[in-house]
């Protein structure tokens, strides 16, 4: 990484964060629901670069409420349905087009 420029990072204001989307935001999900919310917190602050870190650049690091999100994000989407008829039937509709 090259930085130009002077560091214009105050530590006494709160800083906007990048959403993390995509393949990322599953992914971290995913992580957070297999070892916990907490380990990925420390695995992203382990992996920032630590200059920014120093400068206060958090950006790197998405927070813990974060991570939490993602997780339970992650665990709805995979979630079966309670419902188990329309399981059942959106099952049977799969297997059907599937015959084709």
């Amino acid at each position: 990484m090259r930085v130009l420029g002077k560091e214009n990072h105050n530590r006494k204001e709160e800083t906007g964060a990048r959403p993390i989307t995509g393949t990322d935001r599953i992914q971290t999900g995913e992580r957070a629901a297999e070892v916990g919310a907490l380990r990925v917190f420390e695995e992203n602050v382990d992996k920032a670069d630590t200059n920014l870190l120093q400068a206060g650049n958090f950006t790197a690091c998405p927070t813990m409420t974060a991570i939490k999100k993602m997780a339970a994000e992650y665990r709805e989407k995979h979630q079966l349905d309670l419902d188990y008829y329309n399981e059942i039937r959106l099952l049977s509709n799969a297997l059907e087009a599937a015959d084709i």
